[in-house]
């Protein structure tokens, strides 16, 4: 599906009635698609690698896919200089043709129970209930109240990263040179995290949580109020590997902890309900820093990661 739509983009080119709605539609479309996948993939991967073995299995694919995020990131722009828009899309749809033949190469074994049956009968609606359910009476909904409060003050902090880079002067190509190396400070602290949660995956996971995320948040209210650019970015990347570390943890803890039945909705209701505040917190990053400032928005991430 996500490669029919987007080769609409270099056949418009092509055919001369490319416009920039057209390429936000599919990119839309595109995107929603890709949501269905994700719960899947997460269900998909204690069934490849074992219970044993979760969580190695989801650092080596979160690394390597962050890994590719970064570099492909960094590369964008030089490659759409060099072979232009239309060319881009045409390598995304070769690129989404070879994960569809990928994917279709891969079987998973069918351990279908009379109670997976009795859901296949039952409704959409019903089969979300019962998921809402399983995590309002489970300890899953603290984790969750914690993952809305954070991705509430992720999205205020992107907000307003672009004026937070332009108070920087002396970095090479200004603002927007500084805030490429934000951002790709971010990916790299991501990047190093998941990689490495395999060597603490032996400690308590509250603990790991605890001290990480406290490190973490001292470590970024400090780059902020730092002043210099080498400091800020490399509190960056210290902060956001305690953020890519325990992302890996708490998919892995989920994974081992929820039912195989109940793991796709859980899944899904936990990335829907979590990652609902991250464009709330950007719609008023903006607005706020009008009034408090652009340097007391970016210490409210210091709270979120708390």
């Amino acid at each position: 599906v996500q490669a029919c739509f987007v080769v609409l983009v270099p056949v418009a080119y092509k055919l001369g009635f490319f416009s920039v709605w057209l390429l936000l539609s599919v990119i839309l479309v595109v995107n929603t698609v890709a949501q269905f996948g994700y719960p899947a993939h997460k269900k998909a991967i204690p069934r490849i690698v074992g219970d044993d073995k979760i969580v190695e299995g989801n650092s080596l694919i979160t690394s390597s896919t962050k890994g590719l995020n970064v570099v492909f990131n960094a590369a964008s722009g030089v490659l759409v200089g060099v072979l232009g828009i239309a060319s881009i899309f045409a390598l995304d749809f070769l690129t989404f043709l070879l994960a569809f033949v990928a994917f279709s190469f891969m079987t998973l074994s069918d351990n279908a129970t009379d109670t997976d049956v009795r859901e296949e009968k039952s409704t959409y609606a019903d089969r979300l209930r019962d998921g809402f359910e399983y995590v309002a009476h489970s300890r899953l909904r603290t984790i969750l109240l914690a993952a809305v409060v954070a991705n509430f003050t992720y999205g205020l902090m992107y907000a307003v990263l672009p004026q937070f880079a332009d108070s920087f002067d002396g970095v090479v190509l200004g603002g927007v040179g500084m805030y490429g190396l934000l951002m790709a400070a971010m990916s790299a602290g991501t990047l190093l995290g998941t990689a490495g949660v395999q060597f603490v995956d032996h400690l308590p996971f509250g603990w790991l949580v605890i001290v990480t995320y406290a490190a973490a948040a001292v470590t970024w209210g400090l780059g902020v109020v730092s002043g210099l650019p080498l400091a800020t970015i490399g509190s960056f990347v210290v902060s956001f590997s305690a953020v890519g570390m325990n992302n890996v943890m708490l998919l892995s803890v989920i994974q081992s902890a929820v039912d195989d039945q109940m793991l796709s909705r859980v899944s899904a209701i936990a990335s829907t309900v979590s990652t609902s505040m991250l464009p709330v917190g950007s719609l008023l990053g903006g607005t706020f820093a009008e009034f408090v400032g652009v340097t007391p928005i970016l210490l409210l991430q210091s709270v979120g990661l708390l």
